[in-house]
């Protein structure tokens, strides 16, 4: 796998897992909102897209229906050979597994009457550190990395570390903020330590050793996602740069999901060099485009419509209640001043 991919995989899931510990901190541990409505949401942002470009590829490609199946229920990591469509998709079942694990162990926690937010740390921290020590196992008796790759739960160690930093930010913000003075220092610190494991591995053999394929994994990805802490609204950062990477992060989801099979049709029919690339480019973002503002765009608004933004719910309901609150004071100031001092 290019390294640039690799990289950028860790990064998502850490950056997912904070996003995701943030929503069930809000929702799960601090609320009590049924698990029930976070899977909802979670899969109406994931799933009307993800079967429509199933759908479309399998079509394309002539899949069979135990391919589409077994990409529909989200199995294609337990299974070899892997499926031919949708081959990217792997890290996306890591992600569907882990909306779906998670939540069920905060909800036992609360149910058994353990102290939520503990148990929350703890399965980050053991979590952590167990996926670190199996994946360090497997390299100590040269399992391949492309078996390594598709496992489903040892890879949860980089979503339960961005789990941790939520818990950091939610509990400790003081401590949140001063590790946002950071920066990227921390991250162009740490860069030539997982070149440097990284070139050792692909000189001594062909498959990278223990340090490459487990420590250094984890070291990369706490070097990136130091670069995530960085302000995006200093002056430093210019507003078509800010435009260019909101309107990604728009369509970056459907992009995700199109642009590899899109890339491989592109290379069939042009070959290889710049006119290619450009090719390919613009018709993975048109396609992708056209998906979100299709599909993905109106389930949101659907998903919206039918269970509401959680924080945004919060915030009305608070607003409504000082203006209650605001008005009650007022009609009893009115009553009084009507009254006048005597009846007071």
């Amino acid at each position: 796998m290019p390294a640039s991919a690799f990289f950028d995989v860790e990064l998502f899931f850490a950056l997912s897992g904070f996003l995701i510990g943030t929503i069930l901190i809000k929702t799960l541990v601090e609320g009590r909102e049924p698990i029930t409505r976070f899977w909802i949401r979670r899969w109406m942002r994931t799933l009307p897209s993800y079967y429509v470009g199933l759908l479309g590829l399998a079509v394309a490609s002539g899949a069979g229906i135990n391919d589409l199946v077994v990409n529909g229920l989200f199995l294609q990591n337990f299974q070899l050979p892997k499926p031919a469509i949708l081959g990217v998709s792997w890290s996306l079942v890591i992600e569907e597994w882990f909306y779906l694990v998670l939540p069920i162990a905060i909800v036992g926690a609360r149910c058994a009457g353990l102290p939520v937010r503990k148990t929350l740390l703890a399965i980050g921290i053991v979590g952590v550190a167990a996926c670190l020590v199996w994946r360090g196992l497997e390299a100590m008796a040269r399992h391949p990395w492309g078996f390594i790759r598709y496992e489903v739960f040892q890879r949860m160690d980089a979503l339960l570390a961005g789990v941790l930093l939520a818990l950091l930010k939610s509990y400790r913000p003081r401590y949140y903020a001063e590790l946002q003075h950071i920066d990227s220092q921390s991250g162009l610190e740490l860069w030539p330590s997982y070149t440097w494991s990284g070139s050792i591995s692909s000189v001594t053999a062909s498959e990278p050793r223990l340090m490459h394929r487990s420590s250094s994994v984890r070291l990369h990805s706490v070097a990136l996602f130091s670069f995530s802490l960085f302000d995006g609204t200093r002056p430093t950062v210019g507003r078509l740069m800010r435009r260019t990477v909101t309107h990604v992060s728009i369509i970056s989801y459907s992009l995700y999901l199109m642009h590899d099979q899109l890339f491989g049709l592109m290379a069939h029919l042009t070959g290889p060099g710049i006119i290619y690339a450009a090719i390919a480019m613009a018709v993975a973002w048109a396609v992708s485009y056209l998906l979100h503002t299709q599909f993905e765009r109106p389930a949101l608004k659907l998903r919206d419509r039918w269970f509401g933004d959680t924080a945004q719910m919060q915030t009305a309901a608070t607003s409504q209640a000082t203006q209650k609150a605001a008005a009650r004071r007022s009609k009893i100031l009115a009553i009084g001043l009507k009254a006048g001092p005597v009846d007071l």
